[in-house]
């Protein structure tokens, strides 16, 4: 069996499980009452245990297959600088899935602002960027990789975003997936990445924590009904405009600091191979790395991706509708928060 199909059939089992899982809670006869929080947990389990059960199954020792290096402070301060750059470009991203989709971590920040700092940023920042990262950057992309390198950041970009459910956070997510995959190319180590997708979603617990304590001190609502209308197509069409000039210049300064990265870890060459196009019978056949698994896993994501969009767009209307008949005249400022990861 190849590595591409070997992986294939991971992600197709992975999201198997999460939709099942997540259909059960919805359409169970028996009330099951779980918390953000558990809800939160129990998403990083739906990823890990088939993982853990398919690294047993093929007897892959995860020690040898995913790079562990140690990276050196140096590296540490030029990988935060990368993701700071990189910043503007996915909130520019973000802005725009936002004007055909919902924002779930928006509704999120509505249901989790009654945690303290640490417990919101354990749960949606340390814990994802050591999980996630295992399993997206350390298991499927070094088994994808094997085929093709280029390939394997792409695809499991694609997985990665894909296993979020979500059109909103699939956008920005497969953005992501390919950059910490280049990353770790860079840097050799998944310390790495795990380091910048903690940035990131570090990032928005505080931008969460910021907004709603603004929200509080100017007698604002910060249910997810309040917070969905204040975030217009107006709204997001001026924050895209904005983020979309400043990514102009911070990805370009990202570039220079990926090169900057890439000669420092002495991975010039490594990185030569692989944009390098290879010919005769070292060519990469991209229809041979396609399986069914996969695109079965791919049209499960996609339809269930609708399905939640459909569902949630119900949801608003409902709200709004309520949040109408209930209102009265305010006058008052309207301010949203807006959260990238």
């Amino acid at each position: 069996m190849s590595n591409t199909k070997k992986a294939d059939i991971l992600f197709c089992s992975m999201v198997l499980i999460h939709m099942g899982v997540m259909l059960g809670f919805r359409f169970s006869t028996i009330k099951i009452n779980i918390s953000t929080n558990q809800s939160l947990i129990l998403s990083q389990l739906l990823i890990l245990t088939p993982v853990a059960i398919y690294l047993i199954i093929t007897k892959t020792n995860p020690i040898k297959l995913i790079r562990f290096k140690r990276i050196d402070f140096a590296t540490i301060l030029m990988v935060i600088l990368l993701t700071i750059l990189i910043m503007p470009l996915i909130t520019f991203v973000n802005a725009l899935s936002m004007l055909y989709s919902e924002n779930i971590v928006t509704n999120l920040s509505s249901e989790m602002t009654g945690n303290p700092f640490l417990v919101n940023l354990i749960l949606m920042a340390v814990i994802p960027a050591i999980s996630e990262e295992f399993v997206f950057r350390g298991v499927l992309f070094h088994t994808y990789r094997k085929s093709s390198v280029l390939y394997g950041a792409i695809i499991s970009g694609i997985v990665f975003g894909l296993m979020h459910m979500n059109f909103n956070q699939f956008s920005y997510a497969f953005v992501l997936g390919i950059i910490f995959a280049l990353i770790l190319e860079a840097t050799g180590s998944i310390f790495a990445t795990m380091l910048a997708h903690f940035i990131i979603n570090g990032n928005s617990v505080v931008l969460m924590s910021m907004s709603g304590k603004l929200l509080n001190a100017l007698g604002q609502g910060s249910d997810q009904a309040t917070l969905q209308s204040q975030m217009t197509p107006q709204y997001l069409m001026m924050v895209a405009a904005v983020y979309g000039m400043i990514s102009i210049v911070t990805t370009a300064l990202a570039i220079g600091v990926y090169i900057w990265l890439v000669k420092h870890c002495n991975r010039v060459n490594h990185m030569k191979a692989v944009i390098a196009i290879r010919t005769g019978e070292n060519r990469f056949d991209i229809r041979k790395a396609i399986s069914i698994w996969l695109i079965v896993g791919v049209i499960a994501c996609v339809t269930f991706m609708f399905y939640y969009e459909i569902n949630q767009s119900d949801v608003s209307q409902n709200s709004q509708v309520e949040q109408n008949i209930d209102s009265v005249e305010d006058n008052s400022i309207q301010i949203a928060p807006f959260i990238i990861s």
